[in-house]
């Protein structure tokens, strides 16, 4: 899923595609104003608008939705911001070809900028379990933050790396996303001010 965010799309989707591994690329807009979705559509990618409403696990499963119905067996969940090596997709792909279990990545968060990692960042290891089969009910659950519904004896931590740069935005950004979140679980709308003033 992604708003807004085609830099880092030019930034990391070429390194993806390195991985022969990947079988196509399925996109959420959230309702982007940039060209983000027409640089993914270039490279031959299924791309869905569905707009922001600060719901990321609604997003998210809109994603896996758009790719059983593009007919897919299994995916790999990503965000623009995050970078992948084409070795570790191309593992992930092979593991899941011969068992049914979800796929759980250590991340490394930076947070200024690729020489400030995170000492204790809140997703080391990645919680997310990242990659899966398709058709078989998985969903996010939950209000904000959570797992997809795969039991844990079901999942598995491969070897490799996952590179997290969300940190290096400017932490007013993130202020103001946490808060709307929060304020969308409560039930309250969410603030539509621009987070840099």
């Amino acid at each position: 899923m992604f708003q807004n965010e085609a830099d880092w799309l030019r930034l990391h989707v070429p390194a993806w595609l390195k991985a022969s591994g990947i079988d196509g690329i399925i996109a959420v807009d959230g309702g982007s104003d940039d060209d983000g979705a027409d640089y993914l559509r270039s490279l031959g990618a299924t791309v869905e608008y569905r707009q922001w409403d600060w719901k990321p696990l609604d997003q998210e499963n809109a994603v896996i939705e758009l790719a059983e119905r593009a007919g897919y067996d299994a995916m790999l969940l990503t965000a623009p911001d995050e970078l992948w090596w084409a070795a570790d997709i191309d593992l992930a792909k092979t593991v899941l070809s011969m068992r049914d279990v979800g796929l759980q990545y250590q991340t490394i968060n930076f947070m200024k900028d690729r020489l400030h990692a995170a000492k204790q960042a809140p997703y080391f290891p990645d919680p997310h379990v990242r990659a899966w089969r398709l058709r078989q009910g998985i969903r996010h659950v939950g209000a904000i933050d959570s797992v997809p519904a795969i039991p844990r004896d079901k999942v598995m931590m491969l070897p490799g790396l996952m590179y997290h740069y969300s940190g290096i935005k400017d932490r007013r950004f993130y202020m103001w996303k946490q808060l709307n979140f929060h304020r969308v679980k409560d039930g309250l709308p969410p603030l539509e001010m621009d987070w840099r003033d």
